[in-house]
């Protein structure tokens, strides 16, 4: 599972959305995603998906 949360974070798609279709914390998905390297989503108003 961990695995599929990293391949998510690192082709683009929302850390919020992780959170949603992942059974992992807010906090823990930026944890594993720091210590992985991917970089921090960008400060400002994210899009929504629909």
């Amino acid at each position: 599972m961990l695995s599929a949360v990293l391949a998510a974070l690192k082709s683009g798609v929302p850390p919020t959305e992780v959170e949603r279709l992942s059974p992992f914390t807010a906090a823990y998905i930026r944890k594993i995603a720091r210590a992985e390297g991917v970089p921090p989503a960008a400060p400002g108003p994210k899009r929504v998906s629909s």
